[in-house]
C-alpha cells in the first residue's frame, strides 16, 4: 500500500519537531524518529489500529510512546492517507474538518 502524507500532516508533524527541538535539543530528532518507526508500522499493517467514525467518515489512529501524540489516518483502497499528527490533549480534534476534503 502507498502512504501519503497530507499536506496538513506534514505541517503538523514539523511543527512538533520544531518545538520540542526548541524546548531541548534532541527532543525534536526522538519525536521525529518516534513518527518515523509508527509510520512503517502503520505501512506493514494499516488494519491494525481500530475504527473510529467522525462527521460520517472511518478513520483509524496510533497513540505514539513516548509522546502525547497520535496519528490518524484512513485507508481508502490501496492508499493511506495521514491527516493529522495531533497532539492528544490540546485540541485533539482540530484535524477533523480535514476528513471532508
Amino acid at each position: 500500500m502507498n502512504l501519503i502524507f497530507r499536506h496538513e500532516a506534514s505541517e503538523d508533524f514539523w511543527l512538533a519537531v520544531e518545538h520540542y527541538e526548541s524546548e531541548e535539543a534532541g527532543i525534536g530528532v526522538r519525536f521525529r524518529d518516534e513518527v518515523q518507526r509508527f509510520i512503517g508500522k502503520i505501512k506493514n499493517d494499516p488494519y491494525q489500529a481500530r475504527v473510529r467514525r467522525a462527521l460520517g467518515f472511518e478513520y483509524r489512529r496510533v497513540n505514539l510512546n513516548s509522546f502525547p501524540y497520535y496519528i490518524a489516518y484512513i485507508i481508502e483502497r490501496d492508499r493511506i492517507f495521514v491527516v493529522a499528527v495531533s497532539h492528544g490533549h490540546k485540541m485533539p480534534e482540530h484535524w477533523m474538518s480535514r476528513l471532508e476534503s
